[in-house]
């Protein structure tokens, strides 16, 4: 049920109305206010670990698999939001909308979302948010930088418009956050090295 939620959710970034009613334009993308909300949403309720759908005495009575199901739901939305065919499309509705959501726009809310302070207080969530951003990066790279395999419609009309400009201009965000980040932590500790591995992961990009 959770999941069904998540997908209404999604569907309102870079979705469209049809309409058949005389006098309506027959395709009406979703107001920039809502898509904003939508991915608001993701941050607070599937980037957070939904941990709470998870008792422990259920999942040792059921043997659900928590950590699977949960990392699987992530990874989906976090590989929708960044998808080159989502960004394109976010892209070229801002020239047509009403209330045009622009790209850096929608690229700083994901960033909001997906990237938050790693605390130190809870050892799982840190471990879920580091492979939250790893994986962040990684679909930022294949939009940039395809693979023979990855290469598709999208990933060749990403490189052929703006969109490859401002999605490098997010990569400036994201190492300014992680070299920030670094500064909390201590050298040897895993929090420093994950910002330290996107840093250079960041320069191979």
């Amino acid at each position: 049920q959770f999941v069904r939620y998540t997908g209404h959710v999604q569907k309102n970034i870079a979705g469209v109305y049809t309409n058949n009613t005389p006098g309506v334009p027959a395709r009406q993308i979703v107001p920039r206010h809502m898509q904003r909300e939508a991915v608001q949403w993701m941050g607070d309720y599937v980037f957070e670990p939904a941990l709470w759908l998870y008792p422990q005495s259920v999942v040792d009575k059921l043997g659900i698999k928590a950590h699977e199901e949960i990392v699987e739901l992530r990874m989906s939305i976090i590989s929708y939001l960044l998808a080159p065919g989502m960004m394109l499309n976010v892209y070229n509705n801002s020239f047509v909308a009403d209330e045009p959501y622009k790209l850096p726009e929608y690229l700083n809310d994901v960033f909001n979302a997906a990237w938050r302070p790693i605390t130190g207080k809870d050892e799982r969530l840190d471990m879920y948010r580091r492979q939250l951003e790893r994986t962040y990066v990684e679909f930022l790279n294949t939009a940039l930088n395809p693979t023979e395999k990855q290469q598709t419609t999208f990933t060749t009309n990403v490189r052929r418009t703006d969109a490859a400009a401002y999605i490098f201009q997010h990569l400036d965000t994201i190492e300014r956050y992680c070299s920030k980040q670094m500064q909390s932590h201590a050298q040897n500790d895993i929090n420093y090295l994950h910002y330290n591995d996107i840093l250079r992961t960041l320069k191979q990009m």
